[in-house]
């Protein structure tokens, strides 16, 4: 066992969310397309257009970070811990 840990922490109506704890203090989150949306040129261009949005807010402290998208997927800070109360 090398102490990493991937778990299943929620899903939306687009995307699933897996948390990846890599290490002590490097918790992360992958939010990937669900299978059952298509993968086409409209899907992916959401996708695009929310690691942009992302992207352009990143010096915001109401932004998570976000690390890197590629295709259906973006992996981001994780708020472990946290309610939407505690951010906002």
């Amino acid at each position: 066992e090398d102490g990493r840990e991937t778990r299943f922490a929620g899903e939306g109506h687009w995307r699933s969310a897996w948390v990846l704890d890599s290490r002590p203090n490097d918790i992360s989150v992958l939010k990937s397309l669900q299978r059952y949306h298509p993968y086409d040129s409209r899907t992916f261009q959401m996708i695009r257009y929310d690691a942009l949005v992302m992207d352009v807010f990143s010096a915001s402290d109401r932004i998570v970070n976000m690390y890197g998208y590629c295709g259906m997927s973006v992996l981001v800070e994780a708020l472990l811990g946290s309610s939407i109360e505690d951010v906002l």
